[in-house]
């Protein structure tokens, strides 16, 4: 696959013989899995949703549909629809896949904490996989356990350095801690070892925006997006960046670029309620505002 999706499609590959193990004996009764997978890896995700859903629980792909379906709902920005899908998993094979997803959708809901527990479960289960450390640290950082977060960020670090969701953790770790320059050589390091990847400006548009270099941080997301047309979280950032940096709406070009990556971020079918309603601050025309954003400079062209 040459366009970045997410890492489910890699997970769920690398994972399959071990959280649905005997599936693959049994002839599946129609492709939807498979569907649904070549779906998300052309960017249509609300379609791979649906397909991923449409297995029934007669299905011997059922348990398999329903990891994509949690995969799906984390990616478009629905952590609790996620969670649920996730937890169905976990009640019938509470495989480290499974397990780590529950933890990833309480992460992506804020509640650090309750990760905790499966995310632990998850290493325990698949102690070599770095991206379960990786989860696990940040939960535990996130949590204000710092000191048995960054041991788990180590063992990540040391299992895969150059993986995403390794590289990322490790980068929001130095966020919080107010260490930008550690942030920037990871980010150095993962440009070098996987260049042209969409991560990459991703990941820098994190520590430009943290720096307060917002210019730069638009330009960085503008970069991801275009490597990978379907990076849900490179637009939602840069829909965020454009909108809180924007006193008054008076910058046209960041209003501009925050209703069109608004409207691109639904087509594609993200649905977080926290960016839809940071957007209907912003005016409902392109040509910026005055110091009273009711009254616009400029109509709309």
């Amino acid at each position: 696959m040459n366009r970045y999706v997410a890492p489910f499609v890699v997970l769920l590959v690398a994972t399959a013989p071990l959280a649905f193990a005997g599936e693959g004996d049994k002839p599946a009764p129609a492709p939807t899995v498979d569907a649904a997978l070549k779906l998300a890896a052309e960017g249509k995700f609300s379609e791979a949703l649906d397909a991923a859903k449409a297995v029934p629980d007669t299905s011997t792909t059922y348990l398999k549909a329903r990891y994509v379906v949690g995969e799906m709902e984390l990616l478009l920005g629905d952590p609790a629809a996620a969670k649920e899908a996730f937890e169905s998993v976990v009640a019938k094979k509470p495989s480290a896949a499974a397990l780590a997803g529950v933890g990833r959708a309480l992460l992506a809901s804020g509640n650090a904490a309750d990760a905790v527990e499966p995310l632990v479960k998850a290493v325990a289960a698949d102690p070599k996989a770095a991206r379960y450390h990786a989860w696990l640290g940040i939960a535990r950082v996130r949590s204000e356990a710092y000191g048995e977060g960054r041991k788990e960020l180590d063992v990540a670090a040391k299992l895969d350095p150059a993986d995403v969701d390794v590289v990322r953790a490790i980068v929001e770790d130095r966020l919080i801690a107010d260490d930008g320059l550690g942030a920037e050589k990871a980010v150095a390091a993962f440009v070098k070892a996987k260049k042209d990847h969409p991560f990459g400006p991703f990941l820098q548009g994190n520590v430009l925006d943290k720096a307060g270099k917002y210019d730069e941080a638009i330009a960085a997301y503008q970069k991801a997006i275009a490597l990978d047309p379907g990076f849900l979280d490179a637009r939602r950032n840069l829909v965020i960046v454009c909108v809180t940096q924007n006193p008054s709406y008076k910058d046209a070009k960041r209003t501009k670029i925050a209703l069109e990556q608004l409207e691109a971020y639904v087509k594609l079918g993200g649905r977080d309620e926290s960016l839809k309603r940071l957007a209907e601050q912003l005016p409902g025309y392109v040509g910026g505002a005055s110091e009273d954003p009711a009254k616009p400079e400029k109509p709309a062209k």
